[in-house]
């Protein structure tokens, strides 16, 4: 991705150094279509023959996840509800099921159902045994912003 990134904006004459297209991939977490955005984003901030700094993909990526903000609400109530409290506990850090289970107040039968039910959705996925997580680092981004604990804020 990252000689990708580095051929589209040397194309328009744009300065990007390997900090930033690894940063761009990271947020982006290889998905096209935020790839696209962020370029695209990026591209209308600095114009051609422009400088790309790590504060201005920083910048971007935030902007980017406020336009986002409708798609990534409807897409959330079309979940269940304890499907939603699965996906905010999951964006707010816990990452076993027990962690979830005391996060959300359910018994862990529970859980378990409701994470292999998003994991056949494809919206969370297990990198190892007994951890989970949101499989769209973008969504995942925005659940983080949108319900992070209050005690985060103080």
């Amino acid at each position: 991705m990252k000689n990708f990134l580095k051929a589209r904006f040397a194309s328009v004459r744009i300065e990007c150094e390997d900090t930033q297209t690894d940063r761009i991939a990271v947020y982006s977490g290889g998905y096209p279509d935020y790839v696209q955005r962020l370029g695209l984003e990026l591209f209308l901030s600095v114009g051609e023959r422009g400088s790309i700094s790590e504060k201005l993909v920083d910048n971007v990526y935030e902007h980017v996840i406020l336009t986002l903000d409708g798609e990534f609400e409807n897409y959330f109530v079309s979940f269940s509800p304890l499907e939603r409290e699965v996906l905010v506990a999951l964006g707010t850090g816990s990452i076993q099921p027990s962690e979830v289970a005391r996060e959300v107040r359910k018994p862990i039968f529970n859980i378990s159902k409701t994470l292999t039910t998003l994991m056949n959705y494809g919206i969370i996925e297990r990198p190892m045994k007994g951890q989970y997580r949101l499989a769209d680092p973008v969504f995942g981004d925005w659940l983080t912003r949108r319900f992070k604990p209050l005690s985060a804020e103080v």
